[in-house]
């Protein structure tokens, strides 16, 4: 469907994974932004809907709704894979009646909250923030 060099939110991967974590946490999974009942099975075939991450960042970060709510996905997705960034179409699937849902207002501030270069990897604490 689509391919990643490594987590969108922290950058590792199993072949460039943290050297303070076990491998198998820097292993890349599928994570659907829309995952309440419906929204996981939904979301699986949505380029728009997904964010390609490491086990730690989905298991550990995405988790926290309170620090990585929808929006908040929806910037990482479109800063790192603008491509694949459509809010409409979010929008429409996540509730067809409610196409403004999510503004773009509303992920565009978190912009000063996501690392903006891959190549200086954030620490574990610093994502968490």
């Amino acid at each position: 469907m689509f391919e990643s060099r490594g987590c969108e939110l922290c950058g590792y991967s199993s072949h460039h994974h943290n050297p303070a974590m076990p491998v198998a946490l820097s292993k890349l999974a599928c994570h659907e932004i829309y995952n309440g009942a419906s929204g996981r099975s939904l979301s699986l075939d949505k380029p728009y809907a997904l964010l390609v991450l490491c086990q730690f960042c989905n298991q550990h970060l995405m988790t926290d709704k309170g620090l990585w709510p929808e929006s908040r996905q929806l910037c990482l997705l479109k800063l790192r894979s603008p491509a694949r960034y459509d809010l409409g179409a979010y929008n429409k699937l996540v509730n067809p009646r409610a196409p403004n849902r999510t503004t773009q207002s509303d992920v565009d501030a978190w912009k000063g909250s996501i690392p903006p270069d891959l190549t200086q990897l954030p620490s574990w604490k610093q994502l968490r923030e």
